[in-house]
Parts: C-alpha cells; structure tokens; sequence
C-alpha cells in the first residue's frame, strides 16, 4: 500500500517513530514554536513528523468576563481561520538551521480554508503556489467534529462537501495526500443514532477518488455514543478501499475504547499491517508529547512484530 504521507519522497528512519499529525498551532493560533517540538521529538524518539496548523480558531465573546483557556469551557464561537498556514510556514523557515532540520524531520500539512466554501480552492492553490516546496499534503481537515461542529458558525463540514471536489482532484494531480478527522456518526446514545451515519460521507470520497491518499485520524471514534459491530465497519472499509489509512490516535486509545478496544484494534492492525499509523495529534509539546509518545509506543509494541515497523513509521 505504500506509505500515505511521504507523498514527495521522504525516506524513512529506522528505529524511530513517525508522527503522523501534530498542530503545531492550536486552536488558539498559539504555539510553544518549531523548535520546542523538534528538541521534543528528538528527547521521545520521533524521527518524523508530519505537521499543520489548526483550521479554525476560537472567539473570545464580549459576554465572557474571562478568556476562555480551552475551546469548550464557554459557548464562544469558533469560525475558520486562513492564516494558520502563513504561521506555519513562518516557523519552518525561521532561519537556516531550522530549515535544515525540517528538511530532514518535518512533513508540513496546509488546512487553512473553509471547507464548505466552493471558493475553496483557489485559497488552496493560492497558498500551494505561493510556498510550492513547502507543502506535502492538505490536512488536519475537520469534518463531523463533535463539538467543534457545534460551536463553529457554518454549515455543516463534512467528507463529501462540493466545495472539496475540485481540491480532492488538485490533491490527486499532485500527489498529495489528505489528512481528516471525521466522526462517524452523530454524538449520541439514542437508538436512532447508532447506524453510523457519517461514514457514508468519507465512503463517497474514497469511491469517487480511488486515486487519493486519504488518512482517516482517529478512524471516526469518540467517547459517548454506540458501537455495536463498529469493528466490522471497519474492517469492510480497508477491504473496499485501498485508498484509505487509518490514524491511530492518543486520544482513541485513551477515551475512545467503546468503539474499538485495544485487543480489537490491535486485530486489525495484524490483520491490515500496510493501513495504519500513529498520531499524537499533540499541540502542546513540553506537558503532553512524551506521555502521548509513550502511549503510541506502548500500544506498537503489542502488534506483531513484523507489524510494528510498519506501524510506528513505514506506512506514514
């Protein structure tokens, strides 16, 4: 299946492990800075990552007498944010040396545009043209994303939107994969939502473009909701479509063992050892990487050993 980030050549590292998604900006448009990530990466064994920003961004409302210090501790909105790429860009080329390193270590992701926008992409081929050596690949995109869909002032953001046809064909041109978080179904415990109903939606992307390289992070799970035979949905996905990678994440392996347990993960990952990778989908790098690295790690190594290369760096 070959690997689905290293769209432009990129060897891999042996004995290391691949990040197949950090924000290196927040939701904030915050960052600790390029170098703060890379001094970590290399104290955690991270050989490679595959970076972007946050495409959207939080509002503090007039209402709320103190900044919100997270997305969802207040009912501010969240809206898209097209400068995240311009920040991104800014820390790769801060100066010679960090331009070396990233060249060597860092796979840099463009996700700021509105993804229900049908003038979406001639913002992606204006930011592509405009940094035409940077860029590997478009992503982190948010799709179907709990309450980040909830709180953002939009129409609904999903897979198979219009306004994504033209950039799907432009990624397929050029050979540059597409990183997504989609949910796969609505967050709910009711009877009625319990069919999956999203994952419809990334389905009809992966059949209209069976040329495009498309990673799934988080494979759709979150913490409420239920999973009854989730991984036999699964399963039928990496059958149908070889298009498709699945990213394992920190947070589906600590919140999300509802959907998908660690022995039933760990299964599939046996079973279709080309299709996965490890994402961190960190953002916050001196508190949280090495604990988050660590998880990945741990749960690598109870694959099969002819598995865990794969897993921890080939595929990505």
């Amino acid at each position: 299946a070959g690997s689905v980030c290293r769209a432009v050549g990129d060897q891999p590292r042996s004995g290391a492990m691949f990040d197949a998604c950090v924000h290196l900006f927040d939701i904030f448009q915050e960052t600790e800075g390029i170098e703060s990530l890379l001094n970590n990466m290399e104290k955690n064994g991270v050989s490679m990552a595959a970076i972007t920003g946050t495409p959207v961004t939080k509002k503090w409302e007039s209402s709320e007498k103190a900044e919100p210090r997270g997305p969802f501790n207040d009912t501010g909105r969240i809206y898209f944010f097209t400068g995240t790429d311009d920040l991104v860009a800014t820390e790769c080329e801060r100066d010679d040396a960090i331009v070396a390193e990233c060249a060597l270590k860092i796979v840099p992701m463009m996700c700021g545009f509105n993804p229900t926008d049908l003038f979406a992409i001639r913002h992606v081929k204006r930011i592509l043209s405009r940094k035409d050596n940077l860029w590997a690949g478009v992503g982190e995109l948010f799709f179907r994303h709990s309450e980040i869909s909830m709180l953002t002032n939009e129409e609904a953001t999903r897979a198979n939107h219009p306004a994504l046809t033209e950039v799907y064909k432009l990624c397929k041109e050029r050979n540059l994969p597409v990183v997504m978080h989609s949910n796969a179904g609505n967050e709910s415990v009711k009877p009625y939502a319990s069919a999956f109903e999203y994952v419809h939606e990334l389905e009809h992307v992966l059949d209209t473009h069976r040329d495009l390289k498309v990673l799934w992070n988080g494979m759709g799970m979150f913490e409420r909701g239920t999973w009854a035979k989730y991984e036999d949905t699964v399963e039928a996905m990496l059958v149908k479509y070889p298009n498709v990678w699945l990213g394992i994440t920190w947070h589906g392996l600590v919140n999300c063992t509802a959907a998908l347990s660690h022995e039933q993960l760990t299964r599939l990952v046996n079973s279709y050892p080309d299709r996965f990778v490890l994402s961190t989908e960190c953002s916050h790098f001196a508190d949280e990487y090495a604990d988050k690295v660590a998880m990945m790690k741990k749960f690598a190594a109870g694959v099969a050993p002819e598995a865990q290369e794969k897993l921890l760096e080939l595929n990505a």
